[in-house]
């Protein structure tokens, strides 16, 4: 009998030891999970705290173009630019002179020192009616004034259609700007008078 109590008392230690070891092993597995568990709990309040910030910076710069886009006058100066939101501003257009848009089709303004010849064509620029009309020089006698009559048939080789001939300020036409290389300036005519 002693014999198998004591051996019966050997297993039931042993089974302890194991129960131990096995619920030590399982509190260690609880311990790691508990603290991955706190770090990706911290690790997504971060995020969060980032999107948060984020999301405020998006509002805001929205918020800055709504502002800015509310207050053009209508004239639409402004492109919206960006493939997202993240990427989304506004882009000021370009507002170009009058200047360059003559530059861009060949034209500048005459200068006060422009000899105009008659029969010279050039471009009404002046505000009304006539701007952009071709018109040829009638009489360039005054330094301050130009007569021109706007051409109205484009094969017109005079002012024969009869049209009523308009005194413009010198400014208020632009004349063809040739490259310099071409040999033109302001006091070289030419016109069918250059060659008669």
């Amino acid at each position: 009998g002693d014999g198998d109590a004591a051996d019966n008392l050997r297993k039931y230690l042993i089974s302890l030891e194991q129960e131990r070891q096995s619920i030590q092993q399982r509190n260690m597995e609880a311990e790691a999970t508990w603290k991955q568990i706190c770090e990706s709990r911290d690790d997504m309040l971060s995020k969060i705290d980032v999107s948060k910030t984020k999301l405020s910076r998006l509002e805001s710069r929205l918020e800055s173009i709504f502002e800015t886009l509310k207050n053009d006058d209508g004239s639409n100066n402004y492109d919206l630019v960006g493939g997202s939101l993240e990427e989304l501003r506004l882009l000021k257009r370009k507002v170009q002179t009058e200047e360059e848009l003559l530059a861009e089709k060949g034209l500048r303004r005459a200068s006060e020192t422009h000899s105009f010849y008659v029969g010279e064509t050039v471009v009404i620029v002046a505000e009304g009616e006539w701007k952009g009309y071709d018109a040829f020089v009638k009489a360039s006698d005054d330094p301050l004034t130009v007569t021109v009559v706007p051409i109205l048939d484009m094969f017109a080789i005079d002012d024969a259609d009869g049209e009523e001939p308009l005194v413009l300020s010198r400014r208020d036409v632009a004349v063809f700007d040739y490259p310099d290389n071409w040999g033109f300036s302001d006091d070289t005519h030419v016109g069918t008078d250059s060659y008669s």
